[in-house]
């Protein structure tokens, strides 16, 4: 084996700004349990990070199109040309110790009806956001893999640019806006020559607690910067109230169901957006006879096809949003019969709908799907305008939106003027005449 010589040490402490869905296959208490240790730690596994790590790495390329220094980074399968290599970057398991873990429900709908489909209600646990844990990781750089050394260390310092600029998230749902990730603290480094017997006594007193850094961010690497998304923004009003559903886990409780909050506070999950502007969006076309248009909308949002063991992931991700300067209501409502207009027996019941408020909608789709802008921005007007809406009970009203006062539509951060505007919704409009001619 090659001789080693260097050793690069990184620890940092990140935190979840988004709640996270981090699950080993456990059905005790919801249909996807969080993955919790004997100690009841949650864990992330230092395999499930790495994979994470590399998959940010390489972006949209498949591993046999990842460049050279990747693989080695890495580790490379085995295969017909190549024989398979060791990893040289290794990451800890993490822990988040006390856990704030939550439930969520969900349920799969049909596309047009948004009717419950038979036996599709399922629901999982989730990790608050706010909560900690250590990211800790070591590089071994052998003698053959010298000439890779500053691309092993870009690599290192792009990894660590994505967790301090909220661009990696961790566990399932990652297009519907869970599991983001953000460094707390400075990452401390120290990168070891082990040719030097200083830094091999370094080495053999090492301590993941003690060890201090020996350099900084900006001396290890370059990042090569590979952001893949397009950011879509926009402020919005609630006009009257809002309902996505949260049922009563407690008997006590003193409603049946209420809108979903957080901590307290009224949120809008990106599974409840992503939803919405799916069943817009393919409304929209079928209304517009295009051809095939099932295929545009697997495309941009996804699709698991367990016959044929399939599945392609969303081009779109959907933030979760909070919602400010809303209030709450109690209601008691009673189901009646549509012919007879009396009360159903034992039909009565209580909901807390989310009243008013101002929230924010933020939507990023791949760069490589940027003709589909003008459909996206289609959407959010239709929904400032009532057309769209979103949660349950919009058939008495519930879920409708407005613009806030001033709002404009940002693109990556920058205002976009109405002429712009009208560009993207000209290409949509072509695009639209284009399907349907095909």
């Amino acid at each position: 084996m090659s001789k080693i010589i260097k050793r690069i040490y990184i620890k940092t402490t990140a935190v979840l700004e988004s709640p996270a869905i981090i699950t080993a296959g456990e059905d005790f208490n919801t249909d996807k349990d969080i993955n919790i240790d004997k100690k009841g730690n949650a864990l992330i596994q230092g395999t499930a990070i790495a994979g994470i790590f590399r998959q940010y790495l390489a972006g949209e390329r498949q591993i046999k199109d990842e460049p050279q220094e990747l693989k080695e980074l890495f580790g490379n399968d085995h295969n017909k040309t190549t024989d398979s290599t060791l990893s040289n970057i290794y990451i800890s398991d993490a822990y988040i110790t006390t856990p704030k873990v939550g439930k969520r429900d969900g349920v799969k709908l049909e596309l047009f009806s948004k009717i419950a489909l038979d036996k599709s209600k399922y629901d999982y646990e989730i990790l608050y956001p706010g909560q900690e844990f250590e990211i800790k990781i070591e590089v071994i750089i052998r003698e053959k893999h010298q000439k890779y050394e500053q691309a092993f260390k870009n690599y290192l310092a792009q990894i660590l640019d994505g967790l301090m600029n909220s661009k990696i998230t961790i566990g399932a749902k990652t297009s519907r806006g869970f599991g983001k990730i953000k460094v707390k603290t400075a990452p401390t480094i120290t990168a070891l020559d082990m040719t030097k017997k200083q830094d091999v006594e370094t080495w053999i007193n090492f301590d993941w607690n003690t060890f201090k850094p020996n350099t900084t961010l900006q001396n290890l690497g370059t990042p090569i910067q590979n952001d893949q998304y397009i950011t879509i923004k926009t402020d919005l009003l609630i006009e009257k109230t809002l309902m996505i559903r949260s049922y009563a886990q407690d008997p006590n409780e003193e409603s049946d169901y209420k809108h979903i909050t957080e901590e307290g506070k009224g949120i809008i999950p990106g599974t409840s957006w992503g939803g919405a502007f799916r069943h817009h969006l393919s409304k929209l076309l079928s209304d517009l006879n295009i051809a095939k248009y099932e295929k545009i909308i697997e495309e941009l949002f996804g699709y698991v096809d367990e016959k044929n063991k399939t599945a392609c992931k969303s081009s779109i991700i959907f933030e979760e949003s909070k919602i400010t300067k809303a209030r709450s209501l109690y209601m008691t409502r009673v189901k009646i019969d549509r012919f007879t207009s009396g009360a159903y027996d034992s039909a009565l019941f209580n909901e807390i709908p989310n009243i008013g408020g101002e929230t924010s909608l933020t939507i990023k789709i791949r760069k490589d799907k940027e003709k589909y802008i003008g459909l996206i921005i289609m959407a959010i007007q239709d929904l400032k305008r009532g057309i769209m809406s979103l949660g349950g009970e919009t058939s008495i009203g519930r879920g409708t939106f407005t613009a806030l006062k001033d709002s404009k539509l940002t693109i990556n951060g920058e205002f976009i003027k109405e002429e712009k505007e009208a560009e993207y919704l000209r290409q949509a409009a072509e695009f639209i005449m284009a399907a349907q001619g095909a």
